[in-house]
């Protein structure tokens, strides 16, 4: 075997981040709070709600309101859900990249 040729092993997995890659949907997570609390956000919201754990921003949400915390992670989730259902766009190339995979893989994907 030449020193440039490489024996290429079967796909086995495949790993992505959690937002970014495929869709963003840092935009949806932003409205979904803005709705939830009632104003527009500011720069100054930005650590209590990108990449934090729902809790952690319906905690902030319960101190600034006065609301219970259960109460609005459930509206969080709800509503960043129907966002999600009716909002998201696959990044630039993602679904040619999915298509790939499933190629590469032998697997139907659902894309």
């Amino acid at each position: 075997m030449k020193e440039t040729e490489m024996t290429r092993l079967p796909l086995q997995a495949v790993l992505f981040d959690m937002d970014g890659t495929l869709v963003d949907t840092e935009r949806l997570w932003w409205e979904a709070v803005e709705r939830v609390a009632g104003r527009d956000l500011t720069e100054a919201d930005r650590a209590d709600v990108l990449g934090r754990p729902v809790e952690h921003t319906a905690g902030w949400l319960s101190a600034a309101t006065g609301a219970p915390a259960a109460g609005l992670a459930d509206a969080l989730h709800q509503e960043f859900a129907d966002r999600v259902r009716t909002g998201v766009v696959p990044r630039p190339g993602a679904l040619d990249l999915l298509d790939a995979l499933a190629r590469e893989g032998g697997a139907d994907g659902p894309w």
